[in-house]
C-alpha cells in the first residue's frame, strides 16, 4: 500500500528543519528546574514509592525522579509552567548521534518541547545528564568525563544549543565554584571556556551555575556552535546545605 510520497520526500523534510534548533529560553529552564527540585522534596519527603536515599544509586535516583516528573507533576498544575503547553513529555528515550552512527545514546531524562515548528522532534528538548556530587564521586571522572563530555561530542543535544546537568547529594557549596579546578585539569576533553558563573535568575541554593563548551563535530557543514549547560545541583534534605 502506498501513501503518495515521493522518493525523496523524507530528504526534502529533513533539509527543512533548522539546525541548530532554536534557543531555549531561561524561563522554560527555570520551570523544568522548580520541576526537577520539586521531585527531589517528593523523593525525600513524600516518595510515591519505597525509597531508600541511603542505599540509592544515581540509576535509582533517575528512575524515581523521572516517575516523579512525568506520572506526578507534568500538567498537573503542581509546578507553575510545568504542563503540555511547555513540554509535550518527559521521557527516558534512546536517540541517535548527530551523524546516526550511534543509535542508542540513552541521556537520563529528555523534556520534550511542545509547539516549535520546523524542528526535529525526536531532538527537541531539554537534554538531562543527572550525576552523583558526593564525597564517593569525582568529578572529574565521574561528572566531566561522564557527564559534560557526553555534551561537547556528538552523544547529546547535537541539535540543541543548551542543556542541563543535575548534581544528586552535593557535598559543594556550590557548582560555579566547584566546577572551576575540574573543568580546567579536563580542558581537552569538556572545552569549557570562561569561568563558571551563578545564573543570576535562579532561586534555588546552591543556585544553578553556567558554563559554555565549544563542540567540534559538524552540522549541516559548518562547525556546530558551543553548548550552554546550566548545572543543578540537589542537596539533600538536612545535609551540608
Amino acid at each position: 500500500m502506498g501513501f503518495g510520497l515521493s522518493t525523496d520526500w523524507a530528504a526534502t523534510r529533513e533539509r527543512g528543519f533548522t539546525l541548530p534548533h532554536p534557543r531555549v529560553s531561561v524561563t522554560v529552564f527555570r520551570i523544568l528546574e522548580d520541576a526537577i527540585v520539586a521531585a527531589w522534596g517528593i523523593l525525600h519527603t513524600a516518595p510515591p514509592r519505597p525509597f531508600d536515599s541511603g542505599v540509592a544509586e544515581e540509576v535509582d535516583f533517575t528512575t524515581h525522579m523521572h516517575e516523579i516528573l512525568e506520572d506526578h507533576l507534568w500538567d498537573s498544575d503542581a509546578v507553575d509552567g510545568f504542563t503540555g503547553e511547555v513540554f509535550s513529555s518527559i521521557k527516558r528515550p534512546e536517540v541517535r548521534n548527530y551523524d546516526g552512527k550511534k543509535t542508542s545514546k540513552k541521556p537520563d531524562m529528555v523534556a520534550f518541547l511542545a509547539d516549535r515548528p520546523n524542528v526535529q522532534r525526536s531532538q527537541d528538548g531539554i537534554f538531562v545528564e543527572c550525576k552523583p556530587v558526593d564525597g564517593a564521586h569525582s568529578l572529574l571522572g565521574d561528572y566531566c568525563d561522564e557527564g559534560i563530555a557526553r555534551f561537547v561530542v556528538d552523544d547529546y543535544a547535537w541539535a540543541m544549543t543548551e542543556a542541563l546537568m543535575v548534581g544528586y547529594n552535593t557535598v559543594h557549596d556550590k557548582p560555579s565554584a566547584a566546577l572551576v579546578k575540574p573543568l580546567a585539569q579536563r580542558v581537552n576533553k569538556v572545552r569549557a571556556f570562561g569561568q563558571p558563573r551563578d545564573c543570576k535568575r535562579s532561586p534555588h541554593k546552591p543556585p544553578v551555575a553556567v558554563t559554555r563548551h565549544k563542540r567540534g563535530f559538524p552540522l549541516r557543514g559548518r562547525q556546530a556552535p558551543a553548548i550552554t549547560l546550566r548545572h543543578l545541583w540537589l542537596a539533600t534534605p538536612g545535609g551540608l546545605l
